[in-house]
């Protein structure tokens, strides 16, 4: 049977007995500190991120990969992803709406509609093609509908 040492205040369980100390490894952005309580019978530790923050992780996390950060690392391609897909927009159209300028950390786009309007939008809402004038468009199409429906009605002999 191996030797093992008993913490006071960590519960011991027969299944960490044979349990292998991490204590000054790393995995992924994560360095294993300090035994943390158990969760549950898993067994957990103390983490220090690169970051700097401390997160307590099941060992079977570690081992496997499924935990390498406190959670900035998610965060980070996150943000380094929505950068990423968003090209340049300025001097394209879309429909009627030229994009005279795009900043910020969500893309916003500021446009200039064929009309003279001004518009400042997500630019995803001009790539998926949810929008592609200052407003006018969409009452011009709602207002051709309302036409093409009096002329079906007069058509079918109404007055």
């Amino acid at each position: 049977m191996s030797e093992f040492k008993i913490e006071p205040g960590i519960p011991i369980s027969r299944i960490e007995v044979d349990f292998e100390d991490l204590i000054g490894q790393r995995f992924g952005r994560l360095v294993v500190i300090e035994r943390a309580e158990n969760h549950g019978n898993r067994i957990c530790w103390l983490c220090r991120c690169d970051c700097g923050r401390e997160k307590i992780v099941r060992m079977t996390s570690l081992r496997i990969g499924d935990t390498s950060s406190c959670g900035c690392l998610s965060v980070e391609l996150t943000a380094e992803r929505r950068r990423a897909s968003v090209p340049n927009l300025v001097g394209q159209r879309f429909g009627r709406l030229i994009v005279l300028s795009q900043n910020g950390q969500w893309c916003q786009v500021r446009c200039d509609c064929d009309r003279g309007m001004e518009k400042t939008l997500p630019a995803h809402e001009l790539l998926s093609g949810k929008v592609d004038s200052c407003g006018c468009l969409t009452f011009e199409r709602y207002a051709e509908r309302q036409r093409a429906k009096v002329m079906q009605h007069r058509n079918q002999g109404g007055k």
